[in-house]
């Protein structure tokens, strides 16, 4: 990097700037820049510092000093301080998998106890719940020395600039940043959530008793929620990727490298277990129960192929583009992981409720929404959470016919 390296100046910013203003000027930048390699290499430096709150933070305290005394603005000799920081990575389990004069890069491989995932299936939720406090992810650990000798640390390989990642002969990440706002998330929810009030409202005022629906009624009823599911795809492509030039990949279009094989299972185990040990204790007190689709639509030909098509095929894939790659990331973004997988599973959850006899099953389908959440969490990929869904559905879908 240069010696007069200057985030601030880079994206065009003043030191008072807040988090919305630094990302803005970000990607501004990215697109003025073009194709000038070099140039975007030295913005997502820049980026790299500001864009992390502790980091610009740490980067300000050093040019303060410097300001004030004249002198560099690392304490002592920033390649020493690189060389402890690394040691005490590797002291903590991390690996040295390669190493500059002013970069270097670790990993740490997460640990996995395969009971977990037998007790999934035997005792539900309070496993997970201890599962997901207990669990460790694989790390990347990156270090590097800025030009004013500012040692900094990233555990992602989001965080790390392009420009290190190059000095390290290492690929550039493949994800890109999530651009879209909490305004861009209303705007997509708006109408949406206005069918769904209105069809609850009416489901609570009329009454409906799904026992008189006939075949027309369920053939017209599946159709509107497969129209429905796609005009939700719309939304989210149009707020979340049309609005700000972005790629699916934004949306989580991409394996993670660091996934294992077993992951998306154990999630659907997780969804299955808790939604049987639900309906278990519902059963134990004596609530009389109705699921999302009534038994009597299993009488007839047409509305199960739809059915079919639209449990199977549509959902699992478009309600993972829009309630966890748009919803939730847009959330995460603002708020943290925790508020997001919160909020998205609430509003998820309130997507799936048809009328009165539906409440009582909403509560799991918000921790099932919260479920798939966190596994998108985990890697930033939508593929789990769509192998997933695809199989919770699909289970739920033949029990369904087979009991009929």
């Amino acid at each position: 990097m240069a010696t007069d390296f200057d985030p601030y100046r880079i994206l065009g910013i003043d030191r008072t700037a807040f988090s919305d203003d630094i990302y803005n000027a970000y990607q501004r930048a990215l697109a003025e820049s073009d194709s000038d390699e070099p140039r975007r290499r030295e913005i997502d430096a820049a980026y790299a510092i500001l864009g992390n709150m502790e980091q610009r933070r740490e980067y300000d305290a050093r040019v303060r000093e410097r300001e004030l005394t004249g002198a560099p603005g690392g304490s002592g000799n920033p390649r020493d301080e690189l060389r402890s920081r690394t040691e005490a990575l590797i002291k903590d389990g991390f690996e040295l998998r390669m190493a500059a004069e002013d970069a270097a890069y670790l990993t740490k491989r997460g640990k996995y106890a395969w009971g977990w995932a037998v007790f999934w299936l035997l005792f539900g939720i309070l496993p997970l719940a201890i599962y997901l406090l207990v669990r460790k992810q694989d790390q990347t650990a990156y270090l590097w020395i800025d030009s004013v000798g500012n040692v900094h640390k990233s555990l992602s390989d989001i965080a790390a600039p392009d420009s290190i990642l190059e000095a390290l002969g290492l690929p550039k990440p493949n994800r890109q940043r999530v651009a879209w706002t909490l305004g861009d998330i209303a705007k997509a929810l708006f109408l949406p959530m206005l069918l769904v009030g209105a069809n609850i409202i009416a489901g609570f005022v009329d009454d409906v008793d799904t026992d008189d629906f006939t075949e027309g009624d369920f053939i017209t009823a599946y159709v509107f929620t497969i129209i429905l599911e796609i005009a939700l795809l719309g939304l989210a492509w149009h707020f979340g990727l049309r609005k700000h030039k972005l790629s699916w990949r934004a949306f989580g279009f991409h394996w993670p490298k660091t996934m294992r094989w077993w992951f998306p299972f154990a999630v659907t185990s997780a969804a299955l277990v808790s939604i049987w040990t639900y309906i278990g204790f519902l059963a134990l007190v004596g609530a009389d129960t109705e699921g999302n689709v009534p038994e009597n639509a299993f009488d007839y030909v047409i509305p199960v192929i739809l059915l079919g098509l639209l449990s199977v095929i549509v959902a699992p894939i478009i309600e993972e583009i829009y309630f966890r790659a748009f919803v939730y990331q847009g959330l995460a973004r603002q708020w943290g992981v925790a508020v997001g997988v919160v909020v998205s599973a609430l509003i998820f959850g309130l997507f799936h409720i048809g009328g009165p006899d539906t409440l009582l099953v909403a509560p799991v389908i918000i921790l099932i929404g919260g479920i798939f959440a966190w596994a998108f969490s985990r890697h930033g990929s939508i593929y789990p959470g769509i192998i997933a869904h695809f199989i919770f559905n699909s289970i739920s879908y033949v029990a369904g016919v087979l009991s009929n």
